[in-house]
């Protein structure tokens, strides 16, 4: 072992410690005040978190170096070991902002809808109010009091003085002017909000799944011989075997029962067509019986006749 390799594993290794230690004064310095349960809470954490969670990563890797430059000094693999424990609730946190995160997105566009809705309507509100009262105003001073019942601005001095009449038309006006201009202002911001928004929560999807990957990686418990992300691999590789197996299986049974079925049907025919078969021969027969009987019947009924007419020419 030389002592550059010690050094640098030392260095490493405070390196990591320091980088946690950043990580962890970020994190907790975010959280307070705590509001678990408050949207922009979450977003704001699962955003910090993210985004500073470069820093465990780095000093996991460290830890490692440290561990590979110094194998004989055994706190540095029992520093790793830590680690790697503590990687896999780590690596379970990250898989649990996808599906929070993602609630977090339909959640704030469903507000950004309702809000540009909202917005709108008092826009159309506000104006309306403002627009109703010069509209009813019978002098300039009623004027002035109804727009200050309604905190609006007020007339300009040279409109204090002019007759209501006069100006009327052109306040009106300015005040549909105002109208689109600030409907103008709100559709324009409103999809700057939405886009930044939407690049925020999809970064932060993104970035939580890949560093839910990266922490997969090194998870692992001292009773595991390889990793959590060796693991769900296998786990993945068994469960699309079992899939193909059983899908096998499931293809083998439907031809073999489409088979059956073909074959019974073919025997339902035979079947039929024997059954009919033999309903011909059955009816020929019956035929054919009643015509013998019909004729056995002829001729016994003509013998009878040839009897009689021999007896009464005999009696002659």
């Amino acid at each position: 072992m030389f002592a550059s390799q010690a050094f640098f594993a030392r260095l490493a290794a405070t390196a990591a410690r320091a980088l946690l230690f950043i990580y962890a004064i970020t994190i907790a310095a975010q959280a307070l005040p705590l509001k678990v349960f408050a949207m922009d809470w979450q977003i704001s954490m699962i955003t910090v978190i993210t985004n500073s969670s470069i820093l465990p990563l780095q000093g996991l890797v460290l830890a490692h170096l440290a561990a590979y430059l110094d194998p004989a000094e055994p706190r540095y693999e029992v520093f790793c070991q830590n680690l790697r424990r503590w990687a896999l609730p780590a690596t379970l946190g990250f898989l649990l902002f996808i599906p929070l995160q993602s609630y977090n997105l339909v959640k704030g566009i469903r507000n950004y809808r309702q809000n540009a809705a909202k917005n709108e309507r008092t826009i159309t509100q506000t104006f309306g109010d403002i627009r109703n009262a010069v509209e009813r105003a019978s002098t300039t001073a009623d004027l002035q009091k109804r727009l200050a019942d309604l905190n609006a601005p007020g007339l300009s001095p040279a409109d204090r003085t002019a007759p209501l009449p006069a100006i009327r038309p052109t306040l009106l006006a300015e005040i549909q002017k105002a109208e689109k201009k600030a409907k103008a202002n709100i559709a324009q911001q409103d999809p700057e909000q939405f886009w930044l928004f939407s690049k925020q929560m999809v970064g932060s999807i993104l970035a939580a799944f890949a560093f839910a990957f990266a922490f997969a990686a090194a998870a692992k418990r001292s009773a595991w011989p390889e990793s959590l992300l060796v693991r769900f691999i296998r786990y993945l590789d068994w469960l699309r075997k079992f899939k193909s197996t059983a899908l096998g299986q499931k293809v083998d049974n439907f031809k073999a029962k489409e088979k059956a079925q073909k074959d019974l049907a073919l025997t339902q025919r035979s079947l039929q067509d024997h059954a009919r078969k033999e309903a011909q021969l059955k009816k020929q027969a019956d035929n054919e019986a009643r015509l013998r009987e019909k004729h056995i019947k002829a001729m016994r009924e003509k013998a009878v006749r040839d009897e009689q007419n021999r007896n009464k020419f005999d009696k002659k």
